[in-house]
């Protein structure tokens, strides 16, 4: 049990997000976006946004990345690129070249950090970014 304990506690995702509650400091609470539908909404799956979390990431994991500006990590994700979107079936709203931009946007960043990545030589690192702080940090396997 200890064990897969330690495990979950080298998940990037999770320690970027601890990361920036620790540096950020954040007391305020936010509704998470899939708690209950409002009736004013045309579309109520995305709540007239266009668009809808990527569900290839855990409620978990979005919560914690909503902190981060951009995550190295997440940016591997095939789905959303990064940006924790994806359009919207279930209604009319268009917004893909939003998405797009945003993606791209964080593709330029993640090949930005990569001149960070030639500094530390052969280590793989992960980059995550909030509004005040830009972290690079790497997990050497603990056995």
């Amino acid at each position: 049990m200890l064990r897969n304990e330690r495990v979950h506690l080298l998940n990037p995702h999770l320690l970027s997000a601890v990361l920036l509650v620790l540096l950020l400091g954040s007391g305020q609470t936010s509704q998470p976006a899939w708690a209950g539908f409002d009736e004013d909404h045309e579309c109520g799956y995305c709540e007239d946004r266009g668009w809808i979390y990527c569900n290839k990431h855990s409620k978990e994991v979005i919560e914690m990345e909503k902190l981060a500006t951009r995550c190295s990590e997440l940016a591997r994700c095939t789905k959303c690129g990064g940006t924790l979107k994806v359009n919207c079936l279930k209604c009319n709203k268009d917004v893909s070249a939003e998405i797009a931009k945003e993606r791209e946007e964080l593709a330029a960043w993640v090949e930005k950090m990569q001149a960070i990545d030639a500094q530390v030589k052969g280590k793989k690192t992960m980059h995550c970014e909030s509004a005040h702080f830009i972290l690079t940090y790497n997990l050497s396997r603990l056995r």
